[in-house]
């Protein structure tokens, strides 16, 4: 049996000619669809208020809720118990499924919220990307090309996130932090401030925070094991590589003694040793001809 029908109240969006729809057994005016086969005739799925689903292959399925102002459209689909509400947009193949919940005026675009995420004011989820678990994306945040959130995780403020990036456990990323290029953060991990991540770094940390203008990057593992004698890390300044990195983390330990910047000398000079012993020891053949002369 049906539950409901398409009235000829309409209007046009970007050439589509939708219809507002009337529930049948109590008269209720509905959203507007372009079509039957946009909101399902089973379950209690359905589109409310002035929210707009169009495009012959986008689906509203079994109980998910699409109302307020928003749009569901290009081969999108919600289903299961999702949310879509305010003036979100989800278009050009996005999924929301679960328990997930969309609104305010973020935008999803060929991307999947699901679990019981929730994305919200005006951040962007697009090109292949994943919110799940009980993660959240907000205020202006963007999550792009193909990156993961899941867990307890949240990405907020003005972050930034592109190309294959894993967000987990209760990582917490903010401010106007950029991380890009196939990196991995998990952990009770927070980057915040204009710190940027790239280039495969993988960093696992407890209640730690990275901030600041620091740059990280490169093939390196910075987790909580090989700081478990350090004070609370002071990652808000200068660039850690494979090549510094257990500088860096020298520096740190010693910050349990000394201030920073006296930790920061002693280890310069430590390493400025290292390598003026290094250029001044004799090579194999000078020893030789050393011992020759004698």
């Amino acid at each position: 049996m049906d539950k409901y029908t398409m009235t000829e109240e309409t209007i046009i969006i970007q050439g589509h000619k939708l219809f507002r729809i009337k529930r049948l057994s109590d008269g209720k005016l509905g959203g507007f669809i372009e079509y039957y086969s946009n909101l399902s005739q089973k379950g209690n799925c359905w589109v409310g208020d002035n929210a707009k689903v169009y495009g012959k292959n986008t689906l509203i399925l079994d109980n998910a809720q699409v109302y307020d102002e928003a749009l569901i459209c290009g081969f999108s689909r919600v289903f299961d118990n999702a949310q879509v509400f305010g003036n979100a947009i989800v278009e050009n193949y996005g999924m929301v499924y679960g328990n997930a919940l969309v609104y305010g005026e973020a935008q999803i675009y060929d991307a999947s919220v699901n679990g019981n995420a929730r994305v919200c004011d005006k951040a962007t989820i697009e090109n292949g990307s994943y919110i799940t678990g009980d993660a959240m994306v907000y205020g202006d945040a963007s999550v792009d090309k193909r990156c993961n959130i899941m867990d307890k995780a949240k990405i907020y403020e003005d972050a930034h996130l592109s190309d294959n990036v894993l967000i987990s456990d209760h990582a917490r990323i903010f401010g106007n932090a950029y991380i890009h290029g196939r990196v991995e953060v998990d952990g009770e991990t927070k980057i915040c401030d204009d710190a940027e991540i790239y280039n495969h770094a993988q960093i696992l940390l407890k209640e730690r925070t990275i901030g600041g203008n620091i740059k990280i990057h490169g093939d390196l593992y910075i987790h909580e094991q090989n700081l478990k004698d350090t004070v609370p890390l002071k990652l808000d300044s200068g660039e850690i590589t494979p090549d510094n990195i257990d500088k860096f983390i020298k520096i740190n330990k010693l910050s349990n003694r000394h201030s920073f910047e006296e930790a920061l000398e002693e280890v310069n000079k430590e390493f400025s040793n290292t390598k003026s012993k290094k250029a001044t020891k004799p090579q194999n053949g000078e020893k030789k001809e050393q011992e020759k002369e004698r």
